[in-house]
Order: C-alpha cells, then structure tokens, then sequence
C-alpha cells in the first residue's frame, strides 16, 4: 500500500466517495489495489479489489458507501495448467502442485512449487486470442507481453497486434505408467515335457501330491490333476506349482477355454497400448463386454486389430456398415473392458465426456506421441488446401490438452471453436511448416491417404511461417544495416527461417541477444483480439508462483498473483484489512518486519488468516489487546499493540463503536487535516489542499486520536501528551490538478520557470548559516537516492569548485559508511519528498553520531526536513508525476546557491542564477519541438540502448538524462563520464545507436567533442545537448547562452522532453511508469 488515507465527517454522509477522492490525489504514489471502509451504526463495511482506482470503483462501489468515518488476478476454472510431473489439470483441481515455469534469466521453463487461490467472479472477463491459444481472465490478470523487452500488461489493457509470450516446448522428465490388473481366469494346456518333469521333481524331493498341496495351499486333487494331465491348469495354480518346483513356465502353453478366451492385460504403459487409446478415445465406444471402433479405412482397423491382438491377446472382427462407405471392428473380451474401465475411466465417459486420461501427461514423449497419432487417426483430417493437419472434436478439454501435449515435440498448434447444428464444434490445427515436419516425423498416421496428404503439404509448402515468431523484435528494431532491405518489410516480424540470415548480419552483442530467443523455450504471436466478454463462471482461480511468478495456462506464458510486498496482488491482500470479527479495520504502509513470528504465533492461537500480507496482521494483534483491556478503549488497546510490531508504519485504525480515527507512525509519513466539519489522515499533503490551511505532522513513535471534537496527540511508548508539529500548506487543490495538459509529467516540464524561481527565493541569513556550516565542517558528504542523487552530485561539484571537500554518497550505501566518517562532517540530504527510507535511516545514524545535518527537500515538515539542523525547502509545488522534472532543475538551481554561499559569495550566486527564469523559458521554446520529434523517433526506429555523456557538471545532467528515458520509456539507456567511453562502454556502439552528448562548459568542450567524434565514427547517432553548433552532432538540441552555473538546469529540460515524447509514443504512461512509486518509503 503506498498511500493511505482516512476520514470523518459531522454528518452521515458519502465517506465512500470522499475517501476514493482522496485516494486519486495519491494515485500517483503507485499502488496495485485500493479498498475502503467505513463505520456504520451496524459495523464496518469493506469494499476493496485489485486494480485501478477507477477500476476497483466500477467493481465494488466503494465510492457508494455511506458513514461518517472511513479507510481508504484471475484465470476462467477450465483453464488448462502444465505441472511439472507432465499432467495438465483444469486450474480448479490444482492445489499445491509442482509447475512448469519460465526463467526469466535462461527463457527455459524449470520445476517451481506453487500453491492455489481462488476468487468470486467478476461480472465481466476478457477472452485473449492469438492464432494458436486462446485464454479467458480477469480484467486485471496480468499476461507476459513484448514491448522491446519481456513486460507485463493486464489483460484488459491488451491490444491487438500486441506481441504476446507463448510456450514452444518443454521438457517433462516422462516414464512408463504402472497399471492395475484385474484377476483373469486364463488356462494353460500342461505338454508332456512339463508332465514328465513334474512328476520326475517330485519323485526326487519325495512329495506325495498332499504333501506337495499343503506346501503350494493347493488341493491334493488340482495335484493330481496336474501331475496326470487330465485336466488344463489354471493360471495362479501353475504360478504356485512352477515356483515351488522350479519349472520353466515355456512347458505350458496358453489355451482358449470353456472359461473363457485367454487374455493379457498391460501391467504398463507402451506405445503400443497409448496408440490403441488414442484411437480408442476419437472413435471407439466401450460397454460391458466389448468395444466398437467405426471408420472409412478398413486398413487402419485392420491395424488397431492387430494391435489388440498383441496387448490383449483378443482378435475382433471387421465388418461393412450397411448403406455407408464405414467399417465397424468390435472386439468382445469382458476383462478387457473392466481393466479399461478400472484404469481409463475417462475413455468409457459418454462421448462429449470422454478426455484424455490423467497418467498420459506423465509417460514418455514415444508414449505421448503415439496416443496424439492413434487419436490423428480417429479424429484427424489433411487439408491440402490450406495446408494443415486437423484434429476435430466435441470435447474441448480433449484437445486443450493434446494442444499443450503437442509442445513437448515443439509443435505449435491452433486452437478454434465453431458452432454447427449439433452444436460446438472444437478444432485444432497444425498449419506452420515447422510443426507439420515435426506432426509428420513424431506423429505421422496409420491411415496411408492422411500420411500420403501430409508429405505432399510439406512439399508444397512455403518455407516461411507466418504466426509463429521466435524473434519477437520488428525488422526496423534490429537496424541491419548489411541485410538486403529489398528482403524486408522494415516494420514486420522476422519469421524463423529469416533467422539465420539476420544472425550472420548483425554485430555480436546483438548476436547473444537474439540467441537467448532462438534457444529459449518461448514463441511470440500477436494478439488478435482481447475483448471483454460475460463470466460464465462463478470462481476464477490464480497460483502463486513464488520467484519467477508465472506459469503455462492453455499455451501462453500466464503472470501470477504478486504484491509489491508481502503476498499477491488479490482481493483477500489488498486494504482496507480487517480482524476476524469485522470489527476493526486498519490500512498500513510500510513493512512488518517480523510478520512470519507474528504469524506463526496468531495462527497457534487459532486466528484465521485470510491474506498473505503483513499489515493483516496487524488488525489481529489489535483484536487481541482489545480483548485483554476491554472493548472500551479502542485507541489504548492499539497503542498498547504497537510494542509487538517491529518495522516501518503508518497506521490508520477504526473500530466499530469508536466516533473517530487511530494514527500511529513509525518511519512512515502521515498527516492530519482537522475542522470541527471533517478531519483528514493521510500518507502526504496532497489530498488536503484546498480543504485545510495547516497539517499536524505526527513524528516517529507518536500517535494521534482524531475526532471530530479534536486531535489528541500522545507518545505511543507511554501515552504521554505531545505538542504536535505543525506545518502550512502552501498549495491549493488546483495545483495538482494537470492544467489542461495531457500528463502531470508535460504540465511539470512546463512550469519549470515558475518553480526555479520559487527555489531561488531563499533567506539570506539561512544561506549565512549554510555558509558557516560548510567552513566549521571536516568535511561534506551529500546523500540521496535517485534523481536527487544526480542533483548531489552538482552540489558536490559545485562545492569541489568552491575549494570545499565533499563526497556524494548514494544513501542505500551510506548507512554502511558512517561509522568510518570523521569527526565534524557535514551531512547534506536531499529527498523530493523528505521521506525516502533510505535517507532517514542514514541520517538517523548521523545524528547519533553528533553530525550536522542539512536537508534540500519539497515538503515542509516531512522526516527529513524536521530531523535536519538547518532546511532547505525549494519551494517547487506539488509534483505528481513519478519521474521527478521541475523537482530535479530545482535542487540543481538551489545547489549553486548553496555553493556561492560556502565560498562567502552568496550575492555573486544569486546574480549569477538571477536570469535562470527566463532562461528556462528560452530552452523550453528553442527545444520543445526538436527534443519531442527526436523521442517520437527513437520509438518509432525501436531502439533499445540509448548512452548519454558528459564532464564534469554535465556527468550528473547525462546520468539524470539517462534515468528519465529509462524509468518511463523503458528503453534501456546508460549515463556515464565521457572519459569512461574506452574503458569498456564504447563496445557497444553500433550504426544508429543514439548518444547524447552534454557539453555547456568551455574547460571540458573540446573533450566532449572528441569524445563523440569516437562514438560517431562507430555508427552512433550524436545528439548535441550545448549552446554552440558542432560539425559532430547529427542533431543539436541548442541551449541559449547563459552563465555556465545555470546549464546544469538548462541542459537537463531538453533530456525531459525526449524521454516523455518517447514514453508517449510507445504507449506508456509517463505518469505512472511500471514498478515504481514517487516516494519511496520502504527499505
């Protein structure tokens, strides 16, 4: 959960609708789910769901419920699961099985344990279909796409021609199946040979017939008989007889009887008997005492004849049907078919029943192939026309399971379904050139006009197919240059037997990459359509896949439940969370450290867990101090839970009978909003503009009771009353509303006048102050994460140029470093939002080490900004795209500051910075255009790598160009000193790779210039980020002149643009790029 939110209003009112409200001004926080709940006169009620905002709403009505207090992945049952012991279940049936399921490293499919979920049935699915698979789920499931790397993407967000992942084979370590043997009376004709040696062994051992029937449990009389061959000998008689006397069982010959035909029954599985059910299972009816087999080829009953003749020792007979051009064979044995019966009661079903027995996925791949060709023989057909083999049926299940059958031989199939007046009919067809060379070498036919049609498909047949696609790159992705354009539509697929040619003209990085693809266990196919259809089922189902988090449903390569944190992203994981009675509620971010303890714990105790997540747990453990103090003190029994949780929280707790909201807070931001009309809880101070003038800002280890009558704020370790911290809000609700643009993303690019402006207004006695602090300091060592990492490492440059000794540290590191620091350093942190995790838990060893601490943050009473000793605020407004953009030009803007202050010259700086407005404005104007073609571009010509280079101050501009084309284009891009170049990177420039050159400083321009020079005599294509025109650069995105201090910012705006214009057209949305949240409050 990356955002709360909690609510109380004077009257009954919607608190459904205002809390949904509040939680779309957190949306941009990024969240996998939302829910909400409210206290009514009754108790609480709960409406939350995977999905978006607007999708959870549609689903559930959250927005619909009324109070005055309140909280703020699936496959159709019939889908078909490959395990990992070869057998392929309906995803109903499965519960905690071994899978198939792909690394993401190797694209190979490996054994992975995985356990079963199921959920009500939304109102509406979506059916996806390719040209071989086709799989019906959730709006929200999330299916396995190719959008210039492997990706994910909900189903309800599928395209068609979207380039979809797709299972081209496995392997199942198969073996022969035991069998069940029902008792047969079967008779034995005892041959003179065996006579004399009977009675010679027991003459030897001096047995008496008696004496020789107690020893064997046999009658004296059966010995008798036997020992003078008048009568035949039972089968488990002669067993007895031949073990005790060592006799060769070759002595007695098998014979027909009164009693009956003497018959043999499998004790395994071969081909030969798999070939037999195949056939059995297309064409052949089972009774009581026999079995009848009809078709047009009497040849190939002939064979399946003489097949039971050699499994059963059973010969039927063949007869002509009258007034049809079909034969009928009937094979009459009563053992046979009780053995049947008792081994393959899927094949005695009626005939729309009837499907492929169980054991058959577990047998070996001969095994598997000779029931898919007896079954080719029932049910197949060759269609020189189209050029496919066909298998046609009733039974959907049947060849949804033949289908992923097929894939243990590589053979790609497509699957159909069409309506005719005996109702549905299902079909599936071999029609791609590779798989029809493998059906004819694997499978083939018994039926001589099938076969014969086969080879004469494949002799006709083009080399090329064309929906089955092991490369999943455009032609115009690959760029190559040396293969002969008049072979290539630019903008197709490259189709298999294109491979070899591509391999041997492209360069060898490019080489690896496309061999990972052609050795890979995977295919891609476009997606036809994906449109929303009505649930015909009352449950959907998902496994969790733990680590790879996928597996094979009905042919594609299936995403599984996941979330962010703990558990999978589910109704039963997402918040609001509840106590078993449903009388607590409580929504959490943050992470319970010790959740498995307490879990373990709860669950010895009898409570019933219904998620996977921490933060249930943590309405339990409030449950449990309810019962201990008594259920009047709502707030007391949460403050006196919060001992037993250890890790990160922000907490917000209603009870049913309690008239207000819980608060707690550990590492974890939270605010509150009061009016005697509505009091306010959230996670930022986002959803309270416009509606409040100030916030309570709760601090580490603190808690709020809010009512409508007022916030009482305590210490949770002992109750004690706090004064709370109190910040304005200087923003209203406009200003996080898009303002007529398309993205918050374009809208915060474009206002980067205003904000630089807002972040140069600082007091001079508090620059004074910095100054000062940076001479007393040993040393200076800035930390942040990210894009304010990037803008650290200009402060760090900036005060290195001031004659200052400073380090930047990334602060996922720094908090390993500390202790080595020395006496006396300067901490300088940086956060956009001022609670980063990673930042509070290095400052929070600085100050125990009796460091200084300064922060540059964009929230006034965040963490960061109340631990520091001297703060900075740069003032840039609300940003809600989670790329940060005017955020990033203000800490580089308020870094030069910064750094004329330490060197006692904070007037010359702000002279120096004083026309950096306008010029924004000026670069904003001279680049827009130009930078948003060349991201069009750079989408349209499919690139993957992108390099971006620089010196000095222009390093950390190329590292942030570089985090912005990546984190919402998803291109792959990589920033670094141009001087880096030859040590390595320079290996992977190929013709076209775009490289960015930042280069705005006289002391390092010839450099940059040489630098790109290199790169473009290796193909690159060279994008000039400067203020001055270069022979080198294909294309410059020219910056005004201006004072060398300001093109840290000036530089980095055309950079925005690229990425954003690139994100755009490619279809993300770069608001909200996958995977990532704007504040980062976990560790």
């Amino acid at each position: 959960m990356c955002g709360i939110i909690g609510i109380i209003l004077s009257k009954e009112r919607n608190a459904g609708e205002q809390i949904v409200a509040g939680l779309r001004k957190l949306e941009y926080r990024g969240y996998d789910s939302c829910g909400v709940a409210v206290v009514t006169p009754e108790g609480i009620t709960v409406r939350k769901d995977v999905g978006k905002i607007s999708e959870v709403v549609a689903k559930t009505g959250a927005d619909k419920l009324t109070g005055r207090t309140g909280l703020g992945h699936c496959l159709h049952p019939d889908t078909m699961v490959q395990l990992a012991n070869g057998e392929i279940r309906k995803i109903r049936d499965i519960g905690k099985e071994q899978v198939l399921s792909l690394s993401p490293e190797t694209l190979q499919f490996k054994e992975k344990d995985s356990s079963c979920g199921v959920h009500a049935a939304p109102a509406r699915l979506v059916e996806i279909r390719t040209p071989s698979f086709s799989l019906k789920c959730t709006p929200n499931h999330r299916m396995f796409i190719f959008d210039g790397e492997i990706t994910e993407r909900e189903a309800g967000k599928l395209r068609k021609n979207d380039i979809i992942l797709c299972a081209n084979k496995y392997k199942v370590k198969g073996s022969p199946q035991a069998l069940a043997c029902n008792p047969v009376k079967r008779y034995y004709r005892i041959t003179p040979e065996a006579k004399r040696q009977i009675q010679e062994r027991m003459r030897k051992r001096g047995l008496t017939a008696a004496k020789l029937g107690t020893i064997t449990g046999l009658s004296q009389s059966v010995i008798e008989h036997t020992a003078c061959t008048d009568r035949n000998l039972r089968e488990d008689f002669l067993e007895k007889i031949a073990l005790e006397l060592e006799l060769d069982r070759n002595l007695f010959v098998p014979i027909d009887s009164i009693h009956g035909k003497f018959v043999t029954l499998p004790k395994q599985t071969t081909p030969e008997l798999m070939e037999f059910l195949g056939y059995l299972l297309g064409d052949g009816i089972v009774n009581e005492r026999g079995m009848r087999f009809k078709d047009c080829d009497i040849g190939v009953l002939a064979h399946y004849n003489q097949l039971s003749v050699k499994l059963f020792n059973t010969s039927g007979r063949v007869t002509r049907l009258p007034g049809t051009k079909a034969s009928m064979l009937e094979i009459n044995s009563l053992e046979v078919c009780g053995w049947i019966r008792r081994n393959f009661p899927e094949l005695t079903a009626r005939r729309r029943a009837k499907h492929v027995p169980q054991l058959v996925g577990k047998t070996t791949r001969n095994e598997i192939n000779a029931f898919i060709r007896g079954l080719f023989d029932a049910e197949g057909c060759v269609n020189t026309s189209s050029r496919q083999a066909t298998m046609a049926m009733t039974s959907e299940e049947t060849l949804r399971v033949i289908q992923l059958l097929l894939l243990r031989d590589g053979i790609i199939s497509s699957y159909g379904e069409s309506t005719n007046k005996w109702g549905k009919t299902y079909r599936l067809s071999v029609n791609n050139r590779d798989g029809l060379e493998r059906f004819a070498e694997f499978i083939g036919s018994n039926n001589y006009l099938k076969a014969s049609k086969l080879d004469r498909v494949l002799k006709e047949m083009s080399d090329h197919s064309c929906t089955c696609y092991k490369l999943p790159f455009l032609r115009m992705q690959l760029k190559p240059a040396a293969l002969r354009k008049s072979n290539f539509n630019t903008r197709a697929m490259i189709d298999n037997p294109s491979i070899t040619e591509v391999m041997e003209n492209v360069d060898g990085h490019t080489q690896l990459l496309l061999q990972k693809y052609v050795q890979s266990d995977v295919f891609f196919q476009r997606v036809l359509s994906a449109e929303e259809t009505a649930s015909d089922a009352e449950c959907v189902y998902d496994l969790q896949v733990d680590g790879t988090e996928n597996f094979i449903a009905n042919g594609l390569v299936s995403h599984n439940s996941r979330w962010a944190t703990h558990g999978g992203v589910t109704r039963e994981n997402s918040h609001p969370h509840t106590d078993e009675s449903g009388t607590i509620a409580i929504v959490h971010n943050g992470i319970i450290e010790n959740h498995e303890e307490l879990r373990e714990r709860l669950k010895a105790k009898g409570v019933k867990i219904v998620s996977q997540t921490d933060s249930e747990l943590v309405a339990h453990v409030i449950a449990e101090k309810l019962k201990e103090i008594g259920d009047s003190d709502f707030p007391e029994a949460c403050r006196k839970a919060m001992p037993q949780l250890h890790g990160s929280y922000a907490l917000l707790c209603i009870g049913k009978g309690f008239d207000g909201i819980v608060c707690l807070k550990n590492e974890s931001p939270l605010v509150i909003g009061y009016s005697p009309e509505r009091v306010m809880a959230a996670s930022d101070l986002t959803p309270l503009a416009g509606k409040f003038s100030e916030a309570i800002v709760l601090n580490d280890g603190e808690m709020a009771i809010a009512r409508l009558q007022g916030v009482e704020v305590k210490r949770i370790s002992d109750a004690s009353p706090v004064e709370p911290a109190r910040v304005k809000i200087t923003f209203d609700e406009a200003a996080t509303g898009k303002g007529g643009f398309e993205h918050y993303m374009l809208k915060e690019i474009m206002e980067q006048k205003t904000a630089v402006a807002n972040a140069l207004r600082q007091e001079d006695a508090k620059l004074q102050k910095f100054g000062a602090l940076v001479r007393n300091a040993r040393q200076v060592t800035i930390t942040a994460c990210g894009t304010s990492f990037h803008a650290g490492l200009i402060l760090a440059n900036a005060l290195r140029n001031a004659g200052v000794q400073t380090r930047a540290v990334l602060s996922s590191e720094y908090a390993y470093e500390i202790e080595r620091e020395p006496e006396g350093t300067l901490v300088v942190a940086l956060s956009q939002s001022g609670e980063t995790a990673d930042v509070i838990a290095s400052l929070k060893k600085c100050r125990d080490r009796g460091f200084k601490i300064v922060a540059l943050t964009n929230s006034v009473g965040s963490s960061i900004d109340r631990t520091a000793d001297l703060a900075f605020n740069f003032n840039a407004g609300p940003e809600i795209g989670v790329a940060a953009t005017k955020t990033f030009s203000c800490q580089a803007a308020l870094s030069m500051l910064l750094a004329g202050a330490a060197s006692n010259d904070a007037t010359e700086a702000r002279k120096k910075m004083a026309s950096l407005p306008e010029n924004v404005e000026k670069v904003l104007v001279m680049t827009k255009d130009a930078a948003m073609t060349l991201g069009r571009e750079l989408a349209s010509q499919g690139q993957r790598d992108a390099y971006f280079i620089g010196r000095g101050l222009g390093v950390p501009v190329a590292l942030e160009g570089a985090l912005k084309l990546k984190e919402i284009s998803y291109i792959h891009a990589e920033g670094m000193p141009a001087g880096e170049l030859k040590h390595g990177p320079i290996a992977l420039i190929s013709k076209g790779t775009p490289v960015f050159g930042v280069n705005c400083w006289p002391a390092t321009e010839r450099e940059v210039e040489s630098n790109c020079q290199e790169v473009k005599a290796r193909g690159a294509f060279v994008v000039g980020v400067s203020p001055c025109e270069s022979g080198v650069y294909d294309e410059l995105l020219r910056l005004p002149d201006a004072p060398e201090e300001q093109y840290p910012v000036l530089a980095s705006i055309p950079l925005q643009l690229v990425a954003y214009s690139a994100a755009v057209a490619l279809g993300n949305n770069p608001d909200q790029p996958r995977n990532l949240a704007k504040a980062v409050t976990v560790r």
